[in-house]
């Protein structure tokens, strides 16, 4: 087995960083990225190891294990499926690209190209609704969380103010 290269503890300035970057690893676990989860799980076991031969696990390690702890309590109390409870099974939301944004501005778009044709008074609102059964149907169909319509209107927003930026320069 490899053992990576202990980090030098006694420079508290990097201990934000290592967190931030366990905080990350959480983040990503959350979205349903089951990498992420892999690479958490063999952190916080190196934390463990740590914590059983007497010394003091990384900033990092503690914050994996503390995570770990959390998931087996799920596992034992909550009677929760070990591989969901550690994120590798995705039972919400898979894995969100970057480019989600884009695709569901466009789905937006395409969608008031064929409100045009039709007399509404507030073609945006119901664009917005649409593409979020849109997207609940064809990309987010494993059960998870679809983006609804407030999360396709915050698309939509950020991509406006962006193309603005862009005519401004």
């Amino acid at each position: 087995m490899i053992e990576r290269e202990k980090p030098d503890l006694s420079n508290r300035a990097e201990w934000p960083d290592m967190v931030s970057a366990a905080r990350f690893l959480l983040e990503r676990i959350q979205r349903g990225d089951a990498n992420a989860a892999q690479d958490a799980i063999r952190t916080a076991t190196i934390g463990l190891r740590e914590i059983l031969a007497g010394r003091p696990p990384d900033p990092e390690q503690m914050v994996l294990v503390a995570w770990l702890e959390q998931c087996l309590t799920k596992v034992t109390h909550d009677h929760l499926d070990a591989n969901r409870a550690l994120g590798l099974v995705a039972d919400h939301a898979p894995f969100l690209p970057e480019e989600r944004d884009a695709v569901l501005c466009l789905w937006v778009h395409e969608e008031l190209r064929r409100a045009r044709y039709k007399s509404m008074e507030r073609p945006l609102p119901v664009a917005f609704e649409a593409v979020a059964k849109r997207a609940k149907k064809l990309i987010f169909s494993k059960g998870g969380a679809a983006p609804t319509a407030a999360t396709v209107s915050k698309a939509w927003k950020k991509y406006a103010a962006e193309k603005r930026q862009k005519s401004a320069r």
